[in-house]
């Protein structure tokens, strides 16, 4: 699956890409060996983290137009975290 630029999918297909960038974000963290909740305890700065990662998405995906959902998942989340470390 590719994202061209950061335009989305519309519609249902919206909810079926959000669940699977949710998916490919949790194999991201867990080979990573990141625990969220341990590493971000506070529930605010979790949102945070959320619209930290959206915005790293995006940026993978304006960077790169042709890079693969999962490496533009896995490059945002080490992105995130790097930021909030």
């Amino acid at each position: 699956m590719r994202l061209t630029g950061s335009r989305w999918a519309e519609g249902d297909d919206e909810a079926k890409v959000a669940e699977i960038v949710r998916l490919m974000a949790m194999v991201s963290l867990y080979n990573r060996q990141i625990d969220i909740l341990a590493a971000i305890p506070d529930e605010q700065d979790r949102a945070d983290l959320k619209d930290e990662f959206v915005e790293e998405l995006e940026d993978s995906c304006d960077d790169d137009a042709g890079m693969l959902l999962a490496g533009a998942v896995d490059l945002a989340v080490k992105e995130t975290m790097e930021a909030f470390d």
